[in-house]
């Protein structure tokens, strides 16, 4: 009996192991979206931002099609999509640089990265809603995380019809990590049609 004890203790080691991998690839689309939602929020800030004068950049359209407000913005599950930003109805799956930055970071299931303006402007470009469920698949990147980027590179692909079909939504939405720190955004023009490079807005921050 006594050599059948290691043999045991491996299958429950082996079976406690898949449980938690199992249990982990469930939960991971959730904690995804829940860190989303607390950089869109402003719940994950540096509270330690000093006073200074207003810094201004433009942000440009990062890919073809019809200008949205935020609260015109709803999820697969019929929620507004929460922080401060503008988004697009795409009219491609291509995805450019916004304005002239450095890649900050990207979400491991491709579906969204986070792109600094050179005076420190931090947004997160999200392709589609929902599409965390998809674990990466119909995104190809061209890009590595920290590299320099100039406004109009082509950063990011994914495809819509695959997202469409999953019952996702393409719509592509640009927001704010820092929300806090934005004093004033010039007005979105809902429902203008517009290609990638083309200015959207003009922000104010500290």
């Amino acid at each position: 009996m006594a050599l059948y004890v290691p043999l045991i203790l491996a299958v429950l080691a082996i079976i406690i192991f898949i449980s938690k991998v199992t249990l982990s690839e469930k939960k991971h689309a959730q904690v995804v979206e829940e860190l989303k939602s607390k950089l869109a929020q402003g719940k994950i800030e540096d509270g330690n931002l000093p006073a200074a004068n207003l810094k201004s950049t433009a942000i440009y359209a990062p890919a073809d099609g019809k200008l949205m407000t935020m609260s015109e913005v709803i999820d697969e599950n019929g929620k507004t999509f929460p922080g401060k930003g503008f988004a697009i109805d795409p009219s491609s799956g291509q995805i450019f640089a916004t304005f002239d930055g450095k890649i900050k970071f990207t979400f491991g299931t491709k579906h969204a990265f986070e792109i600094v303006t050179e005076n420190g402007l931090q947004v997160i470009v999200h392709a589609g809603l929902g599409t965390v469920n998809l674990r990466g698949e119909g995104f190809e990147s061209y890009y590595d995380d920290g590299q320099i980027v100039k406004k109009g590179e082509l950063l990011l692909e994914f495809d819509r019809d695959l997202a469409l079909k999953n019952g996702y939504k393409d719509t592509i939405v640009i927001f704010y990590t820092q929300p806090g720190r934005v004093e004033k955004m010039s007005k979105i023009s809902a429902g203008k049609v517009v290609e990638h490079g083309q200015k959207v807005v003009e922000v104010k921050f500290k």
